[in-house]
């Protein structure tokens, strides 16, 4: 949904998605961007070529995304890591999401989720501190049950710290073939 400028980007989270198996070129571009200093953080069930190249790697029990999503965002916010202005001019219900995470605090999202405690607070300070940082997801988004509630998570964690339609962070693109958003497929 959202397209990258990858280049500006400090952190990048490849979430159920393995590019060295599924782009043509495999994980090239993203190592040579590490070099120049960004931080990859791969969430994904299975270890993978990307998941060896990654900083950080959450091998997340499949089904499980939105509370890992959940726990991290407890992070961001309980750490103080989120940008207040952006929140205060740009984010409608933080509040209310604010409240909704204190229901997954780590150790129960790395329970639900399968993976360590630390682990979380680290992919969650990684992507805070990073900016401007970005998600970039895979199927597992788009195509599965528990999908819509993911993605608002994962674009609430962009909004939440500014990322969202900044260079390096989570750029909002035209609509495909320049589609009318009002077409309701």
């Amino acid at each position: 949904p959202f397209e990258t400028d990858l280049a500006g980007a400090k952190c990048l989270i490849l979430w159920g998605m393995n590019p060295g198996a599924s782009t043509l070129g495999g994980m090239n571009g993203y190592t040579d961007l590490q070099k120049n200093g960004l931080k990859i953080v791969v969430v994904d069930p299975r270890y993978s070529e990307t998941a060896s190249k990654a900083d950080l790697w959450l091998p997340l029990r499949p089904g499980t995304d939105a509370a890992l999503a959940l726990g991290m965002m407890k992070v961001i916010i309980e750490e103080d890591l989120y940008d207040h202005e952006f929140v205060d001019n740009w984010c409608y219900g933080f509040d209310e999401l604010a409240e909704r995470c204190k229901e997954y605090p780590v150790e129960l999202a790395a329970e639900i989720a399968g993976v360590e405690a630390e682990d979380i607070r680290k992919a969650a300070r990684l992507f805070a501190s990073g900016n401007p940082s970005t998600i970039q997801w895979g199927l597992k988004v788009d195509q599965t049950v528990c999908g819509i509630p993911l993605a608002q998570g994962l674009l609430s964690m962009g909004a939440i710290c500014g990322d969202i339609d900044v260079p390096g962070g989570m750029m909002i693109p035209r609509c495909a073939y320049d589609i009318p958003d009002s077409y309701g497929c």
